[in-house]
């Protein structure tokens, strides 16, 4: 940002230098209008429109870019809340699957000792 500015600052410094020394009166002719002004005005008037579409346009750009950026993380926002329901989904299922096999493993367990005690499972 500072570097644009800078360059900013040399560039119009260069073009005033320029104006100045190119003082003598021209004739301009623009659509119906026609008269005289010094080079230097006319010169320094063409940057300034310039400077005022080049601002224009530049607004425009942040515009749309923050306008993007709001929306990035608005869907950022949405991304993280889905990512920690699945996240405290996937730990649901964890403790689900744990406990089964905590059952399974205990009526294994179950159903040996009563084989080795002498019963008979059906």
């Amino acid at each position: 940002m500072q570097a644009g500015f800078i360059v900013s600052i040399v560039f119009a410094i260069l073009v005033t230098i320029f104006a100045l020394q190119n003082a003598q009166p021209v004739d301009v002719k623009f659509f119906t209008f026609h008269g005289q002004a010094s080079l230097a005005l006319v010169i320094l008037v063409s940057v300034a429109f310039g400077a005022a579409i080049l601002g224009l346009f530049n607004f425009y750009s942040k515009l749309k870019h923050s306008k993007d950026a709001k929306a990035l993380k608005k869907r950022i926002s949405i991304l993280e809340s889905d990512l920690k329901n699945c996240r405290s989904d996937s730990e649901s299922i964890a403790a689900d699957c744990l406990h089964e096999e905590e059952s399974s493993e205990e009526s294994i367990k179950n159903n040996q000792d009563d084989t080795d005690n002498g019963e008979e499972i059906n």
